[in-house]
């Protein structure tokens, strides 16, 4: 018998992925891979340019980061307001 401190993972019990973790599992990683294009080339701009680690580029690597949630946040309240104006008499 193992002491206690020893655990098996065959002792661990995950429940079962639904269908809104496996869609929100796809959609971070396609906001993933859509972030590290960007902050590539956006990089290798800025070191095409001279390489100057300045103010306007960080705040340029920053915003490839934030900028699909922008894009996503759009579509969203679009969304809703459609759906909102559809229910108006």
């Amino acid at each position: 018998m193992l002491p206690r401190w020893k655990l098996r993972v065959s002792e661990f019990v995950f429940p079962p992925l639904n269908f809104g973790t496996r869609a929100m599992a796809w959609l971070l990683s396609l906001y993933t891979l859509i972030c590290l294009f960007f902050l590539d080339n956006t990089y290798r701009e800025g070191e095409a340019a001279g390489g100057a680690w300045d103010g306007m580029r960080v705040l340029g690597l920053v915003l490839c980061l934030l900028w699909p949630l922008l894009v996503a946040h759009v579509i969203i309240s679009a969304y809703r307001d459609r759906q909102t104006a559809d229910r108006r008499p």
